[in-house]
């Protein structure tokens, strides 16, 4: 009430915010507070096609292999015994940067139900070779790129004309952190 209320003494505050009072710790934010920096998911896909609704941005690895959609998934299935696969160029990659991908891979049809999800610095995926998974199942990988070209797909060694390899909702985003304004 205005008559509980007594005049301060000179150059003195009183904190009358509760919400803000932790502890007595001091939440008073800055009169031009900066920017301390933030992860960013940039949100730019490298992969054209990574949903499994098309084979047009997409190439066999092997001349061993048809390309084909089935249901929501990119197929490789192999014509014959000997290596089968498909790959997809990346460019405009920022070897400084990392890039987070992703994908859901099937390889239960595989020889051996096995194959190699990989990321490679050549369409056959042969080259400077890192190997994603090679299990059935999503996986997400976060990694920089040895290259500013790569190729990203599935490889296997088939027995026979029965072996295939499948994967969808590949994606491969650049994410990056903000500098820190120190």
């Amino acid at each position: 009430t205005k008559s509980s209320l007594e005049p301060l003494a000179s150059g003195t505050v009183v904190d009358v915010h509760d919400t803000w009072d932790l502890d007595g710790v001091d939440y008073m934010p800055e009169a031009s507070p900066d920017d301390e920096g933030y992860w960013s998911d940039l949100d730019v896909e490298e992969v054209n096609d990574g949903d499994g609704s098309s084979t047009a941005t997409w190439s066999v690895a092997y001349s061993n292999t048809t390309l084909s959609t089935s249901g929501s998934s990119l197929r490789g299935t192999a014509n014959g015994s000997g290596a089968y696969g498909f790959s997809q160029e990346l460019t405009g990659l920022d070897t400084s940067s990392q890039y987070v991908i992703e994908a859901t891979i099937n390889v239960d049809n595989a020889s051996s139900g096995a194959a190699n999800f990989r990321l490679a610095t050549n369409s056959n995926l042969s080259s400077n070779v890192v190997t994603l998974s090679t299990t059935t199942g999503a996986t997400t990988t976060i990694l920089s790129p040895s290259a500013s070209t790569m190729y990203i797909g599935i490889v296997d060694t088939a027995s026979g004309s029965s072996n295939y390899v499948e994967f969808d909702n590949i994606s491969v985003k650049e994410y990056a952190i903000q500098p820190l304004d120190v």
